[in-house]
Formats: structure tokens, sequence, C-alpha cells
């Protein structure tokens, strides 16, 4: 609970730059001690600015929630899309696995898979999936320290090397519209260049992410083979998994 709510706060300032401590509070439905302590943690690790009676983005700049909030929440609802993405992969397929926590638990649900080659820009997954006899290929690249991800030329190049059969990825926000964005515009790039060399797209959102929108374009939902998702969306997605 308290990562989900730190999560909140991040998305609120990110949206609105400056909130106050009131305003977060009537918005999360927590008192004004417990949201006074969630700043004061939030800025000793120097992802928020406190100013008189709230808070305010670092640099008036977007930030990527970090990943120790994302992984705490909704991991119920990762886990189930996961499951079911887990169930779209067959034997001697070669897989692409994003950095994102909604699909870092795809290879707790691959084990009984054979012949698989998995490649993945996470610095997490590779170890998770060490036992399961897969080829486990991590891109390599410069490291963000707040999603455990491998971006950059490196990244770039290494994933290009291959064809995939299938592509797991998530992202920051599903607009309205069904426009597909995201906060890192490198882990954005790197997304992009996988998207040209494979056969079937796969996109894990839940619907926390409906009806938002962040700064870099990855897709449009018309534009996925299939969406995992919780609940269904109001905007049009051709095909889509409700788990």
């Amino acid at each position: 609970m308290k990562n989900e709510r730190q999560e909140k706060i991040i998305e609120i300032l990110n949206e609105k730059e400056y909130a106050t401590v009131g305003y977060l509070a009537d918005s999360l439905y927590a008192s004004l001690p417990t949201i006074r302590r969630d700043l004061s943690e939030l800025a000793r690790r120097g992802l928020i600015q406190r100013s008189h009676g709230g808070a305010a983005i670092v640099n008036d700049r977007r930030l990527a929630v970090p990943f120790d909030f994302r992984t705490g929440s909704g991991r119920e609802i990762k886990i189930r899309m996961s499951r079911a993405a887990a169930k779209l992969v067959s034997d001697g397929d070669t897989v692409f696995i994003d950095g994102s926590t909604s699909c870092m638990h795809i290879g707790d649900f691959l084990r009984n898979r054979k012949n698989l080659t998995v490649v993945t820009n996470s610095a997490v997954l590779p170890a998770k999936l060490a036992d399961f006899g897969f080829d486990v290929h991590c891109t390599g690249g410069r490291l963000i320290e707040s999603s455990l991800c491998f971006v950059g030329s490196r990244a770039i190049k290494y994933a290009g090397d291959f064809h995939f059969d299938i592509m797991f990825f998530s992202s920051s926000a599903v607009s309205e519209t069904g426009i597909v964005t995201d906060y890192s515009q490198t882990e954005t790039e790197l997304r992009r260049a996988v998207f040209s060399g494979t056969d079937k797209k796969i996109l894990l959102c839940d619907s926390s992410k409906f009806n938002k929108s962040a700064a870099f374009f990855v897709t449009r939902s018309s534009g996925v083979d299939l969406m995992i998702t919780d609940k269904n969306p109001d905007f049009e997605c051709a095909h889509k998994l409700i788990v």
C-alpha cells in the first residue's frame, strides 16, 4: 500500500507539477500525517522537492516511477497478465520481453517450454530464467537505475540482430484515443526498434494506465496484435484479452 500510494503521488506530480498535502491526502484517501511522511521519504530519495505545504517534481522534469515502487504496485494484476502472456509462447519461439515490471513475471510461467530463445533489456529477468535451460540473452547497454533496464544504441543494436516470433512490452499510459506513450525516451526508443523485427507484438497494460498520457509516443493500440489487461478499455483496440 505504501509503495502504491507513493507511486500515485509521483503520478499526480507528473501531471500537475505541484500539489498540496491536502490535495494529495484527499486524492489518495490518506491522512495528512501519512502524506507528509511519504513526501519526506520521497524527498530524501531525491525524487521530489518539498515546498511550503506541498511538493513539486524535481527541476521541472517528469519522473520515471522507481522500480521498487512499481514492483509492489498492482502485483496481483501483473501476475495474472503475465500468466496469460506466457500461454501465448510456443516451444522453439524467439521471444523479446522488455524490462517493465508488468512483464517481469512472464518468465515465472515459462518453465515448461522447450527450446526458447529469450532476449531482454531487463537486468533482473535473466537471473530468473537461468535455471530453465533456455538460450537467454541480455541486450546490455546503459543501465537506468530507476527501472533496472538497459537502453541506448548498444541495446538497440543487440536486439536488432534477432527476429522475434513474439514480443511482450508495457508502457506508462494509454490515452482516451488509444495512443500508447511512456515517460522514458530511451526505453521507448528500444521498444520501437524491436517492433520492426517482431511478428507479434503483445502489450501488457493494466487499467490504472488508461486515459493517461506521457511524453513519448510508443505506438497506437491498433498497432499491437493483442493487449492484455484487467478491464475493458474505452478506446478502440482490435484484439484484447481481459484477465
